[in-house]
């Protein structure tokens, strides 16, 4: 449709104008009753481009995996730190969301706050359906993905971490999924004075 209002001396029609906006409006109803300008903010491989395209603030665009992001705090210096393991709470929500908060092992509460001497809060990640056996024990599975958030406080989108998932068998009901995640404290400067990995957290997904 939008070829033939393009193209202005051959094939363009006022009935074909009228047709594009009717698309156009039943696109942006579809997208505010669906949240995906939502969703898009809050997926975890929000890239520059993206935010581009969707005038989103550059702000959101989330780290490369598997790579630390550059300090901007000149206070993160080559110290070694005794890192507190990572406390993490857990909350689930609809379409696959997953939202962390990382606090010290030592306090569990309050307001989620980050280790002082490390800037990062690093997890790795894996979805699986639930009883499935011989789930990771160690952050370095190759079953999971590894990131960061330069927060304490963040929402992770699971819809994309479907590499574990088996295909589903004709007419057989979909199983629950779970999470299975790692955190330690990282340094973003220094990754070989980051924290011990912590043991494994799982989580249904709704």
């Amino acid at each position: 449709m939008f070829t033939l209002y393009s193209n202005k001396k051959e094939s363009y029609t006022t009935v074909t104008k009228t047709k594009l906006d009717g698309i156009i409006a039943n696109a942006i109803i579809y997208a505010k009753t669906n949240k995906l300008i939502e969703l898009i903010k809050a997926t975890a491989s929000l890239n520059a481009d993206d935010c581009v395209m969707f005038n989103l603030p550059q702000t959101l665009v989330v780290p490369s995996i598997s790579t630390h992001s550059v300090a901007k705090s000149k206070e993160l210096d080559k110290t070694i730190v005794i890192p507190e393991s990572v406390y993490p709470k857990l909350n689930p929500s609809a379409g696959g969301f997953l939202e962390i908060k990382g606090f010290t092992n030592i306090t569990k509460s309050g307001r989620a706050h980050k280790l002082k001497g490390f800037d990062l809060l690093e997890y790795a990640v894996g979805v699986f359906n639930s009883g499935t056996s011989g789930l990771p024990t160690h952050a370095t599975d190759p079953r999971l993905t590894v990131n960061h958030s330069s927060k304490a406080s963040f929402i992770l989108s699971t819809a994309a971490l479907t590499s574990n998932i088996p295909a589903l068998a004709a007419g057989a009901t979909e199983p629950l999924r779970m999470a299975v995640i790692f955190f330690r404290w990282a340094k973003s400067k220094h990754p070989t004075l980051d924290g011990p990995w912590s043991g494994p957290f799982t989580t249904p997904l709704l």
